[in-house]
């Protein structure tokens, strides 16, 4: 529910939205900007799902926890820490190839976060594994027929 705040003596109108500020405007005949409020409600249902999801990922319910941080990112895919939060899941799936990417789009989002570095590590340490892995089976593929020396008459 929205909350208009209207100071006379200063001719300041304020619009609040679960105790944020939205907008504060000088001209009190100035409309609310509905598309504005809208939006607002939409970020912090957002963030209210992700706040879901990392509960049930704390209790260890993986499925419900992505349900809920995928609806998360559907209302809003710019908020960086939904991506986190799935990359972590899939990461405790065993889902690695989801958590990277989940991770990178968290980085792209957030390059300035307090654990980027961290998180650039965790991709930078899957992408090495990955190419190991590809390399070791290179390396170790079986041989056909055709790979064998040939006698000589």
């Amino acid at each position: 529910m929205a909350l208009l705040v209207v100071l006379a003596a200063g001719v300041v109108t304020a619009f609040v939205y679960k105790d944020t500020l939205i907008k504060t405007v000088a001209d009190p005949n100035e409309a609310v900007d509905d598309e504005m409020l809208e939006a607002e409600k939409t970020r912090t249902r957002a963030r209210e799902l992700w706040a879901e999801a990392n509960t049930l990922y704390e209790a260890k319910q993986f499925s419900d926890a992505i349900a809920r941080v995928t609806e998360s990112l559907e209302l809003d895919p710019r908020f960086g820490k939904s991506h986190r939060l799935l990359g972590v899941v899939y990461a405790e799936m065993k889902r690695n190839d989801d958590a990277v990417r989940h991770y990178k789009q968290y980085l792209e989002l957030e390059p300035q976060a307090k654990d980027a570095k961290e998180v650039q590590e965790i991709i930078d340490d899957y992408e090495a594994a990955e190419r190991k892995k590809a390399l070791d089976s290179a390396i170790e593929r079986p041989k056909s027929d055709n790979d064998k020396p040939r006698k000589r008459r």
